[in-house]
């Protein structure tokens, strides 16, 4: 897809007989293939806040930018969803 709102057509397109459960899964898993983790960004220190159309543009996002992607999409197709934020284990 090539832009966001074909990408949200999409979604609906392949999970309109879904239940809400399937059609989020829909949605993780079209991130995971589609968004790459910017370690460039991460490791520098220099992680800018992005919005949705960012992400989606440039393709690279970070842990927080993830969670916003996520809980754009669900939106978009009426899944209910409220990004939480939180910490994870660090390398060394």
């Amino acid at each position: 897809a090539k832009d966001f709102h074909s990408v949200v057509k999409s979604i609906e397109g392949l999970s309109s007989d879904k239940n809400v459960f399937d059609r989020a899964w829909i949605i993780f898993y079209w991130i995971s293939q589609n968004i790459e983790y910017d370690f460039r960004a991460y490791c520098s220190g220099n992680i800018p806040h992005q919005t949705s159309d960012n992400i989606f543009k440039s393709r690279k996002a970070v842990c927080e930018e993830f969670g916003t992607l996520f809980e754009t999409l669900c939106n978009a197709v009426q899944i209910e969803c409220k990004k939480i934020g939180g910490y994870s284990k660090e390398y060394g």
